[in-house]
């Protein structure tokens, strides 16, 4: 992992341990922002990443973080070193080739312009939560990284941002291609509303691959068969079949 372009700044907030904030790129891929330094009950000071609240649990988790000990331990050292001798030597520029992989899930909503919603690695070794697939006014997809509203100047700020214009290019080409390689995966499947007996002959007597959802008290249940399969479902199971 490589850490270019540290910034550290003195700053105390009244009632809380932060002494101080600081960012950095990783891998020439990410800007990470809003890191806070703070005192513990011992006198040392340490390095928090980046957080947002999570909806569900209410607790403010890591939305970006290196993978291994090692790495946190390599980030914490050298934001700490900068903040207590800000005048030490470091690396600005880096060439580090940019390799992002992608986890992302679709998300099936005409209330929300988030298209889908997932994470990013940056070669294997920093991963980035909370990346967003969002839909602009024109209906064209947009990648966004993670971001906090300041409810003082009513504005958000990144939490995350791409390091270069090559590391944007690069993010989302790969983001919004795994978008739209879900979105033809999901385009290849039909889901059909069964009755027991159907499930049943379905399971029982062809060789049709599919998933099925929670079977209910009478004994139905959805499943999901890839279109290809749909002609002959319907051969098998006549017009009973009901696409849903």
């Amino acid at each position: 992992m490589e850490i270019t372009s540290i910034k550290t700044t003195n700053r105390e907030v009244a009632g809380t341990n932060i002494i101080g904030q600081a960012s950095c790129i990783i891998d020439n891929a990410v800007a990470v922002n809003s890191i806070l330094i703070r005192r513990a009950n011992n006198g040392q000071a340490y390095v928090q990443m980046p957080q947002q609240k999570n909806a569900k649990t209410e607790k403010y988790q890591d939305v970006a973080f290196p993978i291994t000990t090692d790495g946190r331990t390599t980030i914490s050292d050298e934001i700490l070193k900068h903040f207590h001798n800000p005048d030490t030597p470091q690396n600005t520029e880096s060439n580090k080739p940019c390799q992002i992989d992608v986890q992302l899930f679709n998300v099936q909503s005409d209330k929300s312009s988030v298209l889908a919603r997932g994470s990013i690695t940056v070669n294997n070794e920093f991963v980035v939560k909370g990346v967003k697939v969002v839909q602009n006014k024109d209906g064209i997809p947009f990648v966004s990284l993670p971001s906090s509203y300041n409810p003082n100047t009513k504005k958000s700020y990144s939490l995350i941002s791409p390091a270069n214009k090559n590391a944007y290019v690069r993010i989302s080409d790969v983001v919004i291609s795994a978008y739209n390689q879900n979105k033809q995966s999901a385009e290849e499947y039909v889901y059909e509303n069964l009755t027991e007996q159907q499930l049943s002959k379905l399971s029982n007597t062809t060789d049709i691959k599919f998933d099925i959802g929670k079977v209910q008290e009478d004994g139905s249940a959805i499943v999901r068969i890839n279109g290809a399969d749909k002609p002959k479902l319907e051969q098998i199971l006549g017009a009973t079949a009901n696409k849903i």
